[in-house]
């Protein structure tokens, strides 16, 4: 089963260094191959674009940043 990301997904995302700390954005545009996105660029209303990957699998996600320990955010999978 593949995961997708949709306009108007919350994703979220946990902390490599501390568990109790999560990451999240709001997917509010997305095309075949971005996705535009607020929330976890820290500025408040700042809106940013990130290529969309996909897994072996099919399951899509983002990596916004490019550090050593960026969090990585995930499709849903459908219920």
């Amino acid at each position: 089963m593949s995961a997708t990301i949709k306009a108007g997904d919350t994703l979220t995302a946990r902390s490599i260094c501390n568990y109790d700390c999560i990451y999240s954005l709001t997917i509010l545009k997305r095309t075949a191959k971005t996705a535009t996105f607020t929330g976890y660029s820290g500025t408040a209303g700042a809106t940013r674009t990130s290529k969309i990957h996909t897994d072996p699998q099919g399951r899509e996600y983002l990596r916004p940043d490019r550090w050593s320990m960026a969090p990585t955010f995930w499709a849903k999978e459908a219920a």
